[in-house]
C-alpha cells in the first residue's frame, strides 16, 4: 500500500495524527509521501518542518514550474502523480474541497482513494445558504412538527 499526504490544509493542519500515524504506517510496510501543490525550491524547508518532529517521507512531489507556468491546476498534476505512482490513499483538502479539484483529479484517477476533510460551512448553494443552515432549517421544522 501506498500512502500520500498533502502539505497544506492536511499535514499541517492534521499534525498530530500525522506525527503518530506515518510511523505507524512505514512500520507496517506501508510507503508513505507527500504530493504537493508547492514549488520544489520549498523541498528544504519541508524537508526540515518534517525532521523537527521527527518524520521522514519516502518519497515527495513538488509541482513543477512547467505545471505552475502553464498553469496546470493541482488536481490535474495530483492526479496525474497519484495515477503514475499508484497511490492507494491521499490525504488532501482538495483546496478546501473546491469542486474544480475534485472534479479534475477524479478524471485522471480512479485507483486513489481520497480522505479529505470536509467544511460544508464555505460552500453556499444557488441559493446562499450553506448545509449547515439547511439542517438548522430542518431542525427547527422537526422539532415543530414533533411539538404540535
Amino acid at each position: 500500500m501506498t500512502i500520500a499526504i498533502d502539505i497544506d490544509g492536511m499535514l499541517d493542519r492534521f499534525a498530530d495524527f500525522f506525527e503518530v500515524s506515518i510511523p505507524a504506517w512505514q512500520k507496517a510496510g506501508i510507503k508513505v509521501g507527500i504530493i504537493t501543490g508547492r514549488a520544489y525550491e520549498d523541498k528544504d524547508t519541508i524537508i526540515a518542518i518534517l525532521a523537527k518532529v521527527g518524520l521522514k517521507m519516502d518519497f515527495m512531489f513538488f509541482k513543477p514550474d512547467l505545471f505552475t507556468d502553464k498553469n496546470i491546476p493541482n488536481g490535474v498534476w495530483k492526479g496525474i502523480i497519484c495515477r503514475l505512482v499508484n497511490i492507494d490513499l491521499l490525504f488532501d483538502d482538495m483546496e478546501h474541497n473546491n469542486p474544480a479539484v475534485i472534479t479534475d483529479f477524479a478524471q485522471i484517477v480512479t485507483h486513489t482513494q481520497i480522505l479529505t476533510p470536509i467544511n460544508y460551512q464555505t460552500h453556499p448553494d444557488a441559493e446562499g445558504k450553506t448545509t449547515s443552515e439547511y439542517a438548522e432549517e430542518m431542525l427547527k421544522l422537526i422539532e415543530a412538527k414533533l411539538k404540535g
